[in-house]
């Protein structure tokens, strides 16, 4: 052994060469511009053609985007140092409630409406009431009912109390949000 600690024939040059690399100059690299200077268009870009100009429609109807509608919002729910949370926009019951129309006397599925859950109303009663065919209830007290969804789009109770599940929760709360976030611009 030497006094470095290694045996015979070792080498006691630096392990790696340090190693500067070759690169050339920034001012090797400029290239003067040869791009003549522009001038401004007399038009955005140089078009001169005679757009159609759109109106605003200050009194939308139902079902479309109003941009001066500032007031519709996603509602959430909020707890004291906790998650925040999309409220559902349409409530949902499951199908063994046996909600009933108070009108027509058929059991609703899909989407109906209620008020104060004590009077339910399907679909085509409601159309009809909305149409003016129907005279079921005052036109007052049609704007106080809620919508309301039966849950057979994602279990299935045949004939029990008892639910089995056909999408996952992750798929569920997907679906709540996209309808909450739509149900700003469509009512």
């Amino acid at each position: 052994m030497s006094i470095y600690g290694v045996g015979p024939g070792a080498r006691k040059a630096p392990r790696f060469k340090i190693k500067y690399p070759v690169v050339p100059s920034p001012q090797k690299y400029y290239l003067k511009s040869c791009i003549a200077p522009s001038t401004p268009a007399q038009a955005p870009f140089n078009s001169d053609v005679q757009r159609m100009k759109t109106q605003v429609n200050l009194n939308p109807g139902p079902g479309t985007y109003n941009p001066q509608n500032k007031k519709s919002q996603m509602a959430f729910l909020h707890s004291f140092g906790g998650k925040k949370r999309i409220l559902p926009h349409v409530d949902v019951r499951c199908v063994y409630t046996k909600d009933e129309c108070s009108f027509c006397h058929r059991h609703p599925c899909g989407d109906y409406w209620h008020f104060k859950y004590s009077e339910f109303m399907c679909q085509q009663c409601m159309q009809k009431v909305k149409k003016g065919i129907a005279h079921l209830i005052p036109l007052g007290k049609v704007d106080q009912f809620r919508r309301v969804r039966d849950c057979s789009f994602f279990h299935k109770h045949q004939g029990s109390e008892a639910a089995v599940r056909l999408m996952s929760a992750n798929k569920i709360k997907q679906l709540e949000v996209k309808e909450a976030y739509l149900s700003q611009f469509f009512k």
